[in-house]
């Protein structure tokens, strides 16, 4: 599943978002969830043992106890799926409600309001990704511009988790920004197919809010990574090494100047 907040990817039973920090409402709900069911199970067999099974022969006392561990364990799945059944019911109503959510988002996207086209996607479950083929599909256009717009902010994510340094935590500083440097990578090659891409094509706007994320991840980078601006400029046409190479330079040289 997704951050509702940051969209970064997180575990079902993450209590946090290791991304932002922020509390995941669903596993909270789903540890909630869970422990009830245990809870109400371990009464169940308890009153079970006190009640019943003192009364009745043996062969029925274990009859009764592996009817309660199979229930026990039925729970379990249904609490171990819950959520990717509240996640596909989310999805069908986001299809049902298309009409009223595709509006929404294109505001989001006109007013390049990136982060909040994010957490409307994240909050309703809306998927970019119907049936193969189903050129009717009314998430379909978001495609282009909702690929840009995760590499943005995984780059975004990675550089809260780099701020603010230490001097005595360098090392690991360094594996973020290695990553940062993986993640602007894969954000250009989104960027790059969002603006060729003939089977799905950016509209005028989602285009403009794209180039607007182009803009802001070269700002980033020259704020927090320490690259010049004017190699910033140029960084869309380097090679992926090239880039690499180039922000881990910039970083070495701001570390080196702290």
């Amino acid at each position: 599943m997704k951050c509702p907040n940051c969209g970064a990817n997180i575990g079902i039973r993450d209590e946090f978002c290791a991304w932002c920090g922020k509390p995941n409402d669903r596993a909270s709900r789903h540890v909630q969830i869970l422990k009830k069911y245990r809870e109400k199970t371990d009464e169940t067999k308890a009153d079970i043992e006190t009640q019943t099974l003192k009364r009745v022969p043996l062969f029925i006392r274990l009859l009764v106890i592996a009817l309660l561990l199979a229930g026990f364990v039925i729970l379990i799945i249904v609490v171990e799926h819950s959520w990717d059944w509240e996640n596909q019911r989310e999805q069908e109503q986001a299809l049902r409600r298309a009409p009223e959510y595709t509006v929404v988002l294109d505001q989001y996207i006109r007013d390049r309001d990136h982060l909040a086209f994010r957490r409307f996607m994240n909050r309703h479950s809306i998927s970019v990704y119907g049936h193969y083929g189903d050129d009717s599909y009314p998430y379909r256009k978001y495609r282009g511009y909702e690929r840009v717009n995760d590499g943005f902010f995984l780059i975004v994510a990675d550089v809260l988790y780099l701020y603010p340094y230490r001097s005595d935590s360098y090392q690991d500083e360094d594996n973020y920004v290695t990553r940062i440097a993986d993640n602007v990578n894969s954000f250009y090659s989104a960027y790059e197919r969002g603006l060729s891409d003939e089977d799905d094509p950016l509209s005028p706007e989602a285009r403009a809010a794209a180039e607007d994320l182009e803009a802001q991840t070269r700002a980033l980078l020259v704020a927090y990574l320490g690259v010049s601006e004017q190699d910033a400029a140029g960084i869309r046409t380097l090679t992926e090494a090239q880039r690499k190479l180039l922000i881990e330079s910039a970083w070495s040289a701001r570390k080196g100047g702290a």
